[in-house]
């Protein structure tokens, strides 16, 4: 847990063979305009080299990212595991082929200052992407 002013949010991301996507996410929770994050990533088994990516990415920001490596056993599982592995005051839930806009977390952290509440769930709005990874 961190202070109340700057609360820490934990992005927990399962990953199973995502090496066409993780990348563009990862940068996306990276590139938050609020800073105080940890990225926690559990592959969950994969087969391709989407545990080479994670690597590379626990390399260069080793104070920000916290990788997990587990045999197959599903996306929920992953998802616990992240959860357990979560130091934060919030969770940001994100799957291995989304991105965050820049500013999401920043804008729901205020969202929650503004209603001076702990029990509630934020969400933000969705849009497919079509094309752009082929």
């Amino acid at each position: 847990m961190s202070d109340k002013k700057f609360p820490l949010v934990s992005v927990c991301i399962p990953v199973y063979n995502s090496q066409r996507w993780i990348k563009q996410t990862v940068e996306s929770a990276l590139n938050q305009t609020y800073d105080n994050i940890e990225i926690i990533m559990v592959d969950d088994g994969s087969t391709d080299k989407s545990w080479q990516i994670l690597e590379e990415f626990k390399n260069f920001f080793p104070d920000k990212i916290k990788i997990f490596k587990q045999e197959n056993k599903g996306a929920c599982a992953a998802r616990n595991k992240a959860l357990r592995e979560s130091k934060g005051d919030y969770i940001q839930w994100l799957d291995a082929d989304d991105l965050l806009e820049k500013d999401k977390i920043e804008k729901q952290l205020k969202a929650i200052n503004f209603v001076q509440r702990t029990d509630i769930l934020l969400s933000g709005s969705f849009a497919k992407f079509k094309g752009i990874l082929e």
